[in-house]
């Protein structure tokens, strides 16, 4: 298995499924913004999350995995689209 520890975001592809540090799956990539990507969980009732890419600690082809675990992902309060300036995913102003 080969682990790219500097992952870019364009090798995170849409479909992706997505593991925290503990192996458990988070769920599935849907969209990657700039500082942040889209991961969609469940099959019924969808939730979307939205981990910033600092969380993200490598990529291995069509999986992405987790600086955290599921668990963290799951409850780290990006459950909504990020706003500009929005210093927690890194798109706020610097001084």
């Amino acid at each position: 298995m080969t682990y790219n520890t500097n992952a870019s975001m364009d090798q995170i592809v849409s479909g992706s499924d997505v593991y925290g540090s503990d192996n458990e799956k988070v769920g599935t990539v849907a969209d990657v913004g700039q500082n942040y990507f889209l991961v969609q969980k469940g099959f019924l009732f969808i939730k979307d999350l939205y981990p910033p890419t600092r969380t993200i600690a490598r990529v291995d082809g069509e999986r992405v995995y987790l600086n955290v675990p599921k668990h963290e992902a799951e409850h780290m309060g990006a459950e909504q689209l990020p706003a500009e300036g929005d210093a927690w995913y890194g798109t706020g102003a610097t001084t």
